[in-house]
């Protein structure tokens, strides 16, 4: 068998050894190869996988090829690296997202507590954790996606495996270097982690054609501009998977997989002789016909199925119609709805209850049969469950659509072939047009219906020839991301002029939902409108709150909740639009907008029956529904200590801390007004005292930047760079915070809050690196110690290294470099630097400012020159990466603080 070679170092386990001890089976021959291709360091640029063969194990052949990497440059210190550290897997569906992180955070848990039962898990962990031993665990795993309950963060460790999962949104974004959702000052960061050291996998290539594109060209030419640091880490790569492949693909090799495993043949056999069914009704489309069909179709108990509908309008209807149907099974049924856009709170509680019919639920059930008759599950939903889905129905329901649609759809039935029992049907409409899908849809549905297929294998054949081209969707040609665009991304640290990069994401014509929705008690419970708006700054709605959706559907919803809320008082019958970009002023008014855009966010009333529009969880206010809300409304008068002992408003400090044995909800310093009349309390959570207590605990400059220097030199040795490379990042990370040695500096530092809630100067002489105060008070601090306006410290830090370089206290190998370091180790100065007017504010005594924020200066005039030629000399993403080593390090040490 393939593979026997790789799996050759003592202790190491095969790539078979590894899946089996992992998932339970083994590896398929092509996942096989493709561990090999990735341990060899060439992995395919494209691998087409039939539905059903296991695309997402590439994350454990990923791993696998690591470790093996690892090991044999910890036996060889003269190799180096063929296998990037970073696994970057992309895909424009969310629940594919987040079925691929699955996958990978139980392999990052199973090698973090291998087992002693587990030898081959074992010796894989080992090599990871012996690579990298300060990472939190041999193998990180992030998720990079809307909708999350708190903003999703990438990893922060340059120098450690790492699994990132997300959605083409977050992670192209962020290899274009203009992260969504980032500052500015982190683009650097983002930009390194994705386009160093990472391999890249693009999931369900067939629905991402444009960044398919944009992917291509970051691993060709663009690829080649970088330095790689000496060659020091792995090129980038990337790898395009998909089950629908493009005409002229290479075919399956199906045979070689059977000659491996004969019950693969017999699975294929099965799933290939699932019962196909063709319908044609009288309809004007086919999710009319759709609703036709199913009105009649009856279940067994313990039966699946799936229906698919091609717009939400539709399956909200029918879901509402299976749901009051009394006949569907003997034994009930229990109907769940999936559309785009729901909140992740909402999916949390869906995704549970699909459990019965996910893949490995099948396989499992194919191993054990029996267990007491069960209520049928039908899912109704539209394209969110058709690309990538790993779920296994009995049956499938589906309206005409493109070829690539139906071939997805196709692959929810029978999935494994485990059954001989299933059915699939679909229904063609006699109406002439069809929504979504168009003219390709209604060609299909025609052809279909002459040529009657019978099982799922003859469709498959029908779908795969050379007549589906006329059934496919129109695609529209990729645009070539021009250089000069490409560089303006990769040099500038943000200007309302860039240009966006969503059109090197998705194609213009790719229809994406936009407006964000959110329901809110508090919209009816706070009377004065200004006061409303106070309250949603301060308590904002987060991401697993939200349903997104495209304008149209974002309207409906405000006309239907508008409605009803006539009946509900005046204050119901409000919305509020935000706008995330904080760009525009944000409104409540009592009627629909007349344009959404685009980063609107519309607060709407919670609706007390919550089922707008017929589907379930739309109205609910989510921000109450957790155990412990991140805020509470509470009247004046149902507070302990009544309103008449309470503090004025302002006077209390929300983030002073309370004691241990304490509740961590207190009263925050605001109170609501109705006029002059308190209407409700604010309850938020704060600190605890010994959460304040370590954020306080003094560190001395000398120490912080000696521990940064550490981190930093341990990280750039571990990624192979060179000596000379080393010493500077070092000599960098010793530097980086001399500036704060200037008195003023230290003034700020030594403030802290005395027992009346005053700031005062503790008078100590200790030169230290980190202020002891909460960060709502150094700009007061800032002021009381002199410190001018807009002072950076980096920019005197520079200027501490350039004296020590003219005095020749210091010998760098490249003095530009170091100096860059220095600067941009807080993401500041790439290319143009902040800059300060005069010496210091009119009423403020303080140092001259830095040389390298005195527009005057030569240091500051030159400084975009000297980044475009580091640019020049090391590759955008190169310097980014030595970048981040410097600035991750002291974050590291910092305790992640920041």
């Amino acid at each position: 068998m393939t593979g026997s070679a790789f799996g050759a170092a003592p202790g190491m386990p095969t790539f078979r050894e590894f899946v089996l001890a992992v998932l339970g089976f083994y590896p398929y021959r092509w996942q096989e190869e493709l561990a090999e291709a990735i341990l060899r360091g060439h992995p395919p640029t494209r691998i087409t996988a039939p539905t059903g063969m296991g695309k997402t194990v590439i994350v454990v052949a990923y791993v696998w090829a690591l470790a093996m990497d690892l090991e044999r440059c910890a036996m060889d210190t003269a190799a180096r690296r063929r296998v990037p550290i970073r696994l970057v897997v992309a895909v424009d569906r969310r629940v594919v997202v987040d079925g691929t992180a699955a996958i990978a955070t139980d392999l990052a848990e199973a090698l973090a507590n291998p087992g002693e039962d587990c030898p081959a898990v074992a010796a894989v962990a080992r090599v990871l954790r012996d690579y990298a031993p300060d990472s939190p665990q041999p193998l990180q795993v992030t998720v990079l996606r809307g909708g999350m309950p708190e903003r999703p963060e990438n990893i922060r460790h340059p120098a450690a495996p790492a699994v990132i999962v997300g959605t083409i949104d977050l992670t192209g974004s962020r290899l274009l270097g203009r992260p969504y959702g980032v500052a500015p000052r982190r683009r650097a960061i983002e930009l390194a982690l994705a386009g160093c050291d990472a391999l890249w996998v693009l999931d369900e290539g067939h629905i991402a054609p444009q960044f398919e594109t944009t992917l291509s060209l970051h691993t060709g030419e663009a690829g080649a501009r970088e330095s790689l640091i000496g060659g020091a880490i792995p090129p980038l790569r990337a790898i395009t998977m998909t089950a629908t492949p493009k005409a002229g693909s290479a075919p399956f090799d199906w045979a070689a997989e059977i000659d491996t495993d004969p019950k693969v043949g017999v699975r294929r056999s099965q799933r290939r002789a699932t019962k196909l069914n063709v319908v044609t009704v009288e309809a004007g489309s086919g999710d009319a016909g759709v609703a036709r069909v199913v009105s009649s179709v009856s279940l067994l108990p313990g039966e699946s199925l799936i229906v698919y509908a091609n717009t939400p309008a539709s399956a909200r209807r029918l879901a509402a119609a299976l749901r009051k149907r009394k006949d569907l099974c003997p034994a009930g049924q229990e109907v769940l709805l999936f559309i785009g856009g729901m909140p992740e709170l909402l999916l949390q509680t869906q995704r549970a209850r699909l459990d019965r019919v996910m893949t490995k639920a099948r396989r499992e059930e194919n191993a054990s049969p029996g267990g007491d008759p069960m209520p049928a599950l039908v899912v109704v939903a539209t394209q969110t469950l058709e690309v990538g889905a790993d779920l296994d129905a009995d049956h499938v329901v589906t309206p005409r659509a493109s070829a690539e649609a139906i071939t997805q759809r196709a692959g929810r039935v029978n999935r494994l072939g485990l059954r001989t029992a299933g059915s699939m049907t679909i229904v063609n409409a006699t109406g002439a047009k069809e929504p979504v899908y168009g003219d390709r849809a209604v060609a299909l549905g025609r052809d279909l219906d002459a040529r009657r297929p019978n099982t799922i294998g003859e469709l498959e054949d029908l779908l795969s020839s050379d007549e589906a081209r006329a059934w496919r969707a129109e695609e529209q040609p990729p645009a070539v991301l021009p250089a000069h665009v490409a560089d303006q991304y990769q040099r500038t640290a943000g200007s309302p002029h860039e240009p966006p990069v969503a059109r090197w994401l998705r194609a213009p014509s790719d229809g994406r939902a936009e407006v964000q929705i959110v329901f809110r008690q508090s919209v009816a419970q706070i009377s004065d409108d200004d006061e409303l708006i106070e309250h949603l700054h301060r308590c904002p709605p987060d991401g697993a709150e939200m349903w997104t959706m495209t304008p149209d559907t974002a309207a409906e919803i405000i006309k239907e909740r508008l409605q009803r809320a006539t009946s509900e008082g005046a204050r119901a019958a409000r919305l509020v639009v935000l706008d995330l970009s904080r760009v525009r002023q944000p409104t409540v008014t009592t009627s629909s907008p007349s344009r959404l855009t685009s980063g609107d966010l519309i607060v709407l009333a919670a609706c007390p029956d919550d089922a707008l529009l017929g589907i379930e969880g739309l109205g609910v206010d989510f921000s109450q529904e957790s155990p412990d809300p991140p805020f509470q409304l509470v009247p004046p008068e149902d507070t302990a200590d009544g309103a008449d002992d309470s503090p004025d408003e302002g006077e209390a400090d929300e983030t002073a801390p309370v004691d241990e044995g304490q509740s961590r909800n207190t009263l925050s310093d605001h109170l609501i007004y109705d006029g002059d009349r308190a209407e409700w309390w604010e309850v938020v959570p704060v600190r605890t005292a010994a959460e304040a207590a370590k954020a306080a605990e003094p560190v001395t400059l000398d120490d912080h930047q000696s521990d940064v220097a550490l981190v930093a030199e341990r990280w750039a040795r571990r990624l192979g760079l060179n000596d000379d490379l080393v010493a500077d990042i070092r000599l960098a990370a010793l530097l980086h915070d001399e500036g704060k040695r200037r008195d003023a500096v230290q003034r700020m530092m030594r403030f802290s809050v005395d027992r009346n809630g005053a700031l005062s100067d503790l008078g100590d002489d200790t030169v230290l690196a980190k202020s002891r105060l909460p960060r709502h008070l150094w700009r007061r601090a800032s002021r009381l110690a002199a410190l001018p306006v807009g002072f950076r410290h980096e920019a005197a830090s520079a200027e501490c290294f350039d004296h020590k370089l003219h005095s020749r206290e210091i010998a760098p190998h490249d003095p530009e470099l170091v100096r860059h370091l220095i600067l941009t180790h807080h993401g500041h100065f790439r290319g143009a630097a902040p800059w300060m007017d005069g010496p210091a504010t009119p009423w403020m005594e303080g140092p001259d400012a830095p040389a390298y924020q005195d527009v005057t200066r030569a240091e500051w005039l030159t400084r975009p020159d000297e980044f475009a030629t580091l640019l020049e000399r090391y590759g955008p993403y190169s310097l980014a990466l030595l970048e981040t080593i410097v600035r991750l390090a002291d974050w590291h040490v910092s305790g992640g603080s920041k």
